[in-house]
């Protein structure tokens, strides 16, 4: 089995707490609302495999087995062309078993003459669970079939 998605509920992710399996690491995805539109859609990947779109405000939460993964995010061609830094982010993680991760998605429109940006990191949990208490939860691809 490659990557597990808790099943999906209407909560949002902060009543969303889980414990992770045997050999499995949690890992919460959230987008804060501040700086790009709403409705522009950040897409996400685990090991290059696509996980959740989120919108501004949107988070979801993974059981990821553990070891080495490259989480990824990316915009849409129309945002990318829009200007600044809005290319693909990465962040290569090694996750242990039975322990919490949290990876947050912030950008910043800044108009003209000033560099828009985006920025995929990760945070701490005291952060996170603040922010993603204003969060919508969108449930996550299932990912424990094969690609194919």
């Amino acid at each position: 089995m490659l990557f597990r998605s808790p099943k999906p509920s209407r909560l949002a992710c902060r009543s969303r707490r889980r414990r992770s399996g045997s050999g499995e690491a949690l890992v919460y995805l959230f987008r804060l609302p501040e700086g790009l539109p709403s409705f522009r859609a950040a897409h996400f990947f685990v090991d290059g495999r696509p996980v959740v779109s989120l919108k501004g405000n949107g988070c979801t939460v993974l059981r990821v087995p553990a070891g080495d993964h490259r989480f990824s995010q990316g915009w849409t061609r129309e945002l990318r062309e829009y200007g600044g830094d809005f290319g693909p982010q990465h962040i290569d993680a090694r996750l242990e078993p039975g322990k919490t991760y949290y990876y947050e998605l912030w950008s910043a429109l800044t108009g003209p003459g000033t560099p828009n940006s985006s920025h995929f990191i990760p945070t701490h949990r005291v952060s996170a669970e603040k922010e993603m208490f204003r969060c919508r939860y969108a449930p996550a691809a299932d990912l424990a079939t094969p690609a194919g």
